[in-house]
């Protein structure tokens, strides 16, 4: 079950930040998911928008992915 708040974030030690609900993330059409904090913007490939639930990037188990040009820094040691 998931909670809808404000638009607020917590960006205290946050590392990325992709939203395709944003539209500074994700305008709702193209290839480019667009990492709010950080420099790690991913190629979408395959994978669909879907509006519904205010926003998300639709995966249907089959060929899709996002791919980012560098390796992602998740801050694990």
């Amino acid at each position: 079950m998931g909670v809808v708040g404000g638009n607020e974030i917590i960006r205290n030690g946050l590392i990325h930040y992709w939203d395709p609900a944003n539209i500074r993330s994700y305008p709702g059409s193209g290839t480019t998911l667009t990492d709010l904090i950080g420099n790690d913007d991913g190629t979408i490939n395959n994978a669909t928008f879907d509006a519904n639930n205010y926003g998300s990037i639709y995966f249907d188990g089959a060929d899709d992915t996002i791919t980012f040009d560098t390796e992602l820094n998740l801050g694990l040691i």
